[in-house]
């Protein structure tokens, strides 16, 4: 199925093909992902589920912050895979990178894990 790859490394977006979780795996280039955020008609941002811990590049993506690359899916009203409806079009214009010589620090780090609270996730 056709998705949309966007690498905060190389700052790139690109359309791939995912035909499993481990092509999710491969483009997004992590062990463990999971849900960034839910966009229009089905189709999930998926990104590094360690990102903040591991990635040294990050991007934003209709205003939230994520740490390493991520990968946008598709799937119909039942949950199926099928191709996102988001084009690389599209996802240059919502998604903005860290500036080339700019890399996360342990600092933003360290905010990004104080910005959750226990009562937040119990």
């Amino acid at each position: 199925m056709k998705a949309v790859k966007i690498d905060a490394t190389n700052r790139t977006i690109t359309e791939v093909q995912v035909n499993d979780f481990k092509d999710i795996q491969r483009h997004i280039g992590c062990d463990t992902f999971s849900q960034g955020m839910p966009l229009k008609e089905g189709d999930m941002l998926w990104v590094d589920d360690c990102g903040w811990m591991t990635a040294k590049k990050a991007f934003t993506f209709m205003g939230n912050v994520f740490a390493g690359n991520g990968l946008i899916t598709g799937s119909d009203e039942d949950g199926e895979e099928k191709d996102c409806l988001c084009n690389v079009a599209a996802a240059r214009f919502l998604a903005k990178f860290m500036g080339e010589e700019k890399e996360i620090t342990d600092d933003m780090r360290e905010r990004a894990f104080d910005s959750w609270t226990v009562t937040e996730i119990e």
